[in-house]
Protein backbone atom coordinates (compact mmCIF):
# COMPACT_ATOMS: atom_id res chain seq x y z
CA UNK A 1 0.00 0.00 0.00
CA UNK A 2 1.52 3.32 -0.82
CA UNK A 3 0.65 7.06 0.34
CA UNK A 4 0.01 9.84 -2.33
CA UNK A 5 1.48 12.83 -1.29
CA UNK A 6 -0.51 15.59 -3.89
CA UNK A 7 0.96 19.19 -4.49
CA UNK A 8 -1.61 21.74 -6.04
CA UNK A 9 -0.79 24.71 -7.54
CA UNK A 10 -2.72 27.91 -7.74
CA UNK A 11 -4.49 28.68 -10.89
CA UNK A 12 -1.78 29.53 -13.43
CA UNK A 13 1.15 29.16 -11.79
CA UNK A 14 3.18 25.59 -12.03
CA UNK A 15 5.96 27.31 -9.72
CA UNK A 16 3.50 28.12 -6.68
CA UNK A 17 1.54 25.84 -3.97
CA UNK A 18 -1.48 26.76 -3.52
CA UNK A 19 -2.53 28.49 -0.29
CA UNK A 20 -5.85 27.85 1.00
CA UNK A 21 -6.38 26.30 4.35
CA UNK A 22 -8.15 23.20 4.53
CA UNK A 23 -11.94 23.61 5.06
CA UNK A 24 -14.46 21.05 6.42
CA UNK A 25 -17.07 20.28 3.72
CA UNK A 26 -19.59 22.11 2.48
CA UNK A 27 -17.16 25.35 3.27
CA UNK A 28 -14.98 26.71 0.58
CA UNK A 29 -11.24 25.04 -0.20
CA UNK A 30 -9.83 22.51 -2.70
CA UNK A 31 -10.52 18.94 -2.12
CA UNK A 32 -8.94 15.90 -4.30
CA UNK A 33 -10.44 12.77 -5.41
CA UNK A 34 -8.70 9.47 -6.64
CA UNK A 35 -11.11 7.39 -9.23
CA UNK A 36 -11.58 3.76 -9.54
CA UNK A 37 -9.12 1.99 -11.52
CA UNK A 38 -12.02 0.38 -12.87
CA UNK A 39 -12.85 3.18 -15.55
CA UNK A 40 -15.72 1.20 -16.93
CA UNK A 41 -17.74 2.18 -13.69
CA UNK A 42 -16.73 4.33 -11.67
CA UNK A 43 -19.56 4.13 -8.95
CA UNK A 44 -17.82 0.88 -7.64
CA UNK A 45 -16.20 1.74 -4.65
CA UNK A 46 -12.43 1.30 -4.70
CA UNK A 47 -11.83 -1.13 -1.84
CA UNK A 48 -14.67 -0.59 0.13
CA UNK A 49 -13.00 2.06 1.01
CA UNK A 50 -13.91 5.94 -0.30
CA UNK A 51 -11.12 7.79 -2.15
CA UNK A 52 -12.95 11.30 -2.39
CA UNK A 53 -13.89 14.58 -1.12
CA UNK A 54 -10.08 14.70 0.99
CA UNK A 55 -9.29 17.95 1.78
CA UNK A 56 -6.35 19.71 0.81
CA UNK A 57 -4.70 22.08 3.02
CA UNK A 58 -2.43 24.93 1.59
CA UNK A 59 -1.76 22.99 -1.05
CA UNK A 60 -0.94 19.46 0.23
CA UNK A 61 -2.76 16.50 0.94
CA UNK A 62 -2.08 12.54 1.76
CA UNK A 63 -4.11 9.85 0.15
CA UNK A 64 -3.13 6.40 2.72
CA UNK A 65 -3.15 2.98 2.03
CA UNK A 66 -3.71 3.10 -1.63
CA UNK A 67 -3.27 -0.57 -3.47
CA UNK A 68 -1.31 -0.69 -6.64
CA UNK A 69 -3.48 0.37 -9.20
CA UNK A 70 -3.37 3.17 -12.39
CA UNK A 71 -5.82 6.01 -10.71
CA UNK A 72 -6.98 9.13 -11.96
CA UNK A 73 -7.01 11.74 -9.37
CA UNK A 74 -7.61 15.32 -9.33
CA UNK A 75 -8.77 18.48 -7.21
CA UNK A 76 -11.91 20.41 -7.52
CA UNK A 77 -12.97 23.70 -5.46
CA UNK A 78 -16.03 24.18 -3.56
CA UNK A 79 -17.91 20.92 -4.27
CA UNK A 80 -21.02 20.12 -3.75
CA UNK A 81 -22.80 16.88 -4.67
CA UNK A 82 -25.41 17.05 -6.80
CA UNK A 83 -26.18 13.83 -7.02
CA UNK A 84 -26.10 10.38 -4.47
CA UNK A 85 -25.14 6.50 -5.79
CA UNK A 86 -24.46 3.88 -4.35
CA UNK A 87 -20.26 4.14 -3.46
CA UNK A 88 -20.11 7.46 -4.81
CA UNK A 89 -22.02 10.51 -6.50
CA UNK A 90 -21.57 13.31 -8.89
CA UNK A 91 -19.94 16.48 -7.69
CA UNK A 92 -20.22 20.62 -9.19
CA UNK A 93 -17.57 22.76 -8.24
CA UNK A 94 -15.99 26.14 -8.99
CA UNK A 95 -13.01 25.24 -10.43
CA UNK A 96 -11.07 21.79 -11.51
CA UNK A 97 -7.60 21.07 -11.37
CA UNK A 98 -6.11 18.92 -14.39
CA UNK A 99 -6.44 15.77 -13.83
CA UNK A 100 -3.48 12.98 -13.47
CA UNK A 101 -3.34 9.53 -14.31
CA UNK A 102 -1.21 8.14 -11.00
CA UNK A 103 0.56 4.75 -11.70
CA UNK A 104 1.07 3.35 -8.06
CA UNK A 105 3.00 -0.04 -8.80
CA UNK A 106 3.38 -3.24 -6.31
CA UNK A 107 5.94 -1.91 -3.21
CA UNK A 108 5.69 1.49 -3.64
CA UNK A 109 5.75 3.24 -0.39
CA UNK A 110 5.40 7.03 -1.46
CA UNK A 111 4.03 8.18 -4.90
CA UNK A 112 4.42 11.91 -5.11
CA UNK A 113 2.01 14.15 -7.83
CA UNK A 114 1.47 17.72 -8.76
CA UNK A 115 -1.86 18.90 -9.82
CA UNK A 116 -1.54 21.95 -11.88
CA UNK A 117 -4.25 24.66 -12.03
CA UNK A 118 -4.48 25.88 -15.42
CA UNK A 119 -5.24 29.54 -16.36
CA UNK A 120 -7.74 31.13 -18.60
CA UNK A 121 -5.30 31.09 -21.39
CA UNK A 122 -4.85 27.18 -21.48
CA UNK A 123 -8.37 26.13 -21.18
CA UNK A 124 -9.15 28.74 -23.74
CA UNK A 125 -5.84 27.29 -25.93
CA UNK A 126 -7.00 23.71 -25.20
CA UNK A 127 -10.97 24.36 -26.40
CA UNK A 128 -9.62 25.76 -29.79
CA UNK A 129 -7.19 22.93 -30.40
CA UNK A 130 -10.00 20.05 -30.11
CA UNK A 131 -12.15 22.54 -32.31
CA UNK A 132 -9.56 22.33 -34.71
CA UNK A 133 -9.20 18.21 -34.22
CA UNK A 134 -13.05 17.55 -33.91
CA UNK A 135 -13.36 19.86 -37.43
CA UNK A 136 -10.48 18.25 -39.01
CA UNK A 137 -11.86 14.90 -38.50
CA UNK A 138 -15.41 16.06 -39.58
CA UNK A 139 -17.46 15.88 -36.05
CA UNK A 140 -17.80 19.58 -36.10
CA UNK A 141 -19.32 21.66 -38.68
CA UNK A 142 -16.58 24.24 -39.95
CA UNK A 143 -18.60 27.26 -40.11
CA UNK A 144 -19.99 26.61 -36.22
CA UNK A 145 -16.04 25.67 -34.99
CA UNK A 146 -14.53 28.80 -37.03
CA UNK A 147 -17.36 31.17 -35.51
CA UNK A 148 -16.49 29.66 -31.94
CA UNK A 149 -12.66 29.82 -32.44
CA UNK A 150 -12.26 33.65 -33.19
CA UNK A 151 -14.67 34.18 -30.47
CA UNK A 152 -12.18 32.69 -28.33
CA UNK A 153 -9.00 33.56 -29.78
CA UNK A 154 -10.39 37.37 -29.34
CA UNK A 155 -11.02 36.50 -25.58
CA UNK A 156 -7.34 35.62 -25.30
CA UNK A 157 -6.20 38.58 -27.05
CA UNK A 158 -8.18 40.75 -24.80
CA UNK A 159 -6.59 39.90 -21.47
CA UNK A 160 -3.46 40.47 -22.45
CA UNK A 161 -0.35 38.45 -20.60
CA UNK A 162 -1.00 34.86 -20.14
CA UNK A 163 -0.39 32.92 -17.34
CA UNK A 164 3.07 32.71 -15.86
CA UNK A 165 2.71 28.60 -16.54
CA UNK A 166 0.35 28.59 -19.38
CA UNK A 167 2.69 30.18 -21.95
CA UNK A 168 5.05 27.19 -22.19
CA UNK A 169 2.01 24.73 -21.93
CA UNK A 170 -0.37 26.71 -25.09
CA UNK A 171 3.30 26.90 -26.76
CA UNK A 172 2.88 23.32 -26.79
CA UNK A 173 -0.54 22.85 -27.93
CA UNK A 174 0.12 24.93 -30.56
CA UNK A 175 2.90 22.83 -32.24
CA UNK A 176 0.92 20.08 -31.51
CA UNK A 177 -2.14 21.55 -33.39
CA UNK A 178 -0.19 22.51 -36.27
CA UNK A 179 1.43 19.10 -36.68
CA UNK A 180 -1.87 17.68 -36.38
CA UNK A 181 -3.38 19.99 -39.36
CA UNK A 182 -0.07 19.55 -41.49
CA UNK A 183 -0.23 15.68 -41.24
CA UNK A 184 -4.43 15.55 -41.98
CA UNK A 185 -3.47 17.97 -45.32
CA UNK A 186 -0.55 15.66 -46.40
CA UNK A 187 -3.26 12.55 -46.28
CA UNK A 188 -5.54 14.85 -48.20
CA UNK A 189 -3.14 15.32 -50.86
CA UNK A 190 -1.99 11.76 -50.79
CA UNK A 191 -5.81 11.11 -51.78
Amino acid sequence: MATLKVNLTIVGNASIQENTPANLFPMNGWYLFLLNPDCSDFSKPMNNRSYGMIPVDRGYAEIKDVPPGRYLLYAIQNPFEIAAFEGGGLFQCNYISQYAVVDVCCGCKDVCVTLYNTGLHHCIIIIVHWLNVLTAQKYVDPKIAQTAIKALTDVVKATGKTSPGDEILNAHIEKITKLFVKSNETKKDKK
